[in-house]
């Protein structure tokens, strides 16, 4: 996901608070954990609830579009994916292999 809250959520810098709230609801539904069981998928999830938690508060996103206006970012500018090799380690009495397979993204230019 990008840094920008307003890019997270889908939505134009000057969106109303409904627009806001219906694309939050939309991505939501998209990437809640309970249907989409993905790793990634619930780090989207979790960056869609802090774009919105922040940008539904007129002071909070105030403060926001201040930072924005300076090229600061809140959210980090690197997405990192991984890819296990088992979804689960079982309690063994024996040491355990698992593979890790990490994707690191640069998505804006510092």
């Amino acid at each position: 996901m990008n840094g920008d809250y307003y890019q997270i959520l889908g939505v134009n810098q000057d969106a109303t608070l409904e627009e806001i709230k219906r694309a939050y609801h939309e991505k939501a539904r998209q990437f809640h954990p309970d249907l989409n069981p993905d790793p990634v998928d619930s780090e989207e999830f979790l960056a869609i609830q802090e774009a919105f938690e922040t940008l539904k508060n007129s002071e909070q996103r105030r403060q926001y579009d201040q930072t924005i206006s300076k090229g600061i970012y809140l959210q980090p500018v690197t997405r990192i994916r991984y890819l296990t090799s088992r979804k689960a380690i079982p309690r063994l009495g024996e040491d355990q292999l698992m593979y890790l397979l990490m994707e690191i993204e640069c998505l804006k230019n510092g």
